[in-house]
């Protein structure tokens, strides 16, 4: 009887090794986008919090009266914009607190400590087993202008423009800054009630 050979199939240790570094590579690929995506995301949050901090200084100054709005902007050093922040301490309880904005100048807004401006709470986080909480803040500066319309058009408004810079950080810890406006007219008619 004739014994026949079998042919052992497999695979030999080179298909191996080329098989885990073309896997390698897809991995180090796909680890660089899901960074990227992260970076992208954390910008993200920096930015939204940015415009809702200064899409928050503009509905506080909708709603004061024409002729205060138009103080501020005719003598800005002795009449700033009486604006409101919050602000959190360790236990996590938010506050309330003036933050006046005078216009024309770069304010600091957001927290202030022994002269120091710490920014903006983004984040409060609790560590186990903690009783308190660790605050994240984004420095952000404000400038507001106050336009007076009526020379130019001949109506009674104010343009409003609030200049807002942040700094957020990218993945490898640089300091980032933007910059951004928002604005809009207030006018001096009447409400009817």
């Amino acid at each position: 009887m004739i014994k026949q050979k079998r042919k052992i199939s497999g695979m030999t240790l080179i298909e191996v090794m080329v098989g885990f570094s073309v896997m390698t590579v897809m991995g180090m690929a796909l680890t660089g986008v899901f960074i990227q995506g992260r970076s992208v995301s954390v910008g993200n949050i920096y930015e939204t919090t940015a415009l809702t901090v200064a899409q928050g200084y503009l509905e506080q100054i909708k709603t004061m009266d024409y002729s205060v709005v138009q103080a501020c902007g005719a003598n800005p050093s002795t009449n700033p914009i009486p604006t409101k922040g919050v602000d959190a301490d360790s236990s996590g309880s938010v506050n309330v607190v003036d933050e006046p904005l005078t216009v024309g100048s770069r304010n600091s807004v957001g927290k202030i400590d022994n002269g120091t401006h710490l920014g903006i709470l983004i984040d409060l986080s609790k560590a186990e087993g903690s009783s308190t909480y660790t605050p994240r803040y984004m420095k952000m500066w404000v400038t507001p202008t106050i336009t007076d319309l009526q020379p130019s058009t001949g109506l009674q408004g104010l343009e409003i423009a609030l200049t807002f810079e942040w700094e957020s950080r990218r993945a490898n810890m640089a300091v980032v800054s933007r910059t951004e406006t928002v604005r809009f007219v207030k006018s001096n008619i009447p409400s009817y009630q």
